[in-house]
């Protein structure tokens, strides 16, 4: 629940865990604390939460937001089960985003 999910929060900040970057927004305190947590998790199933975040911005950010964020939700994305146009001209937007950003 969401209230759980407050709770676990603001105990990994008190613990210095994570960092609180914005309202809603984390970090982890180090690069190590990140790559702990990772490790924990077994990989299919990383894998598959990052798809899932991915497909969550996807449908919920809005057009300027996910401009800003288009590198992160393709690199999220582009290895999932998702086969459909919508998937491709992410794709190709964050290509020719990053071509735009080298020339």
């Amino acid at each position: 629940s969401e209230r759980l999910l407050q709770q676990l929060l603001k105990q990994a900040v008190d613990q210095m865990f994570l960092e609180r970057i914005g309202n809603f927004q984390f970090r982890y305190s180090h690069d190590a604390v990140k790559e702990a947590v990772i490790s924990l998790i077994p990989r299919a199933e990383f894998d598959a939460l990052l798809q899932q975040a991915g497909g969550i911005l996807f449908k919920q950010l809005t057009e300027e937001e996910l401009d800003t964020m288009l590198f992160l939700v393709a690199d999220l994305l582009h290895n999932s089960d998702w086969t459909n146009n919508k998937l491709s001209h992410l794709l190709l937007r964050a290509a020719r985003k990053a071509k735009g950003v080298l020339a």
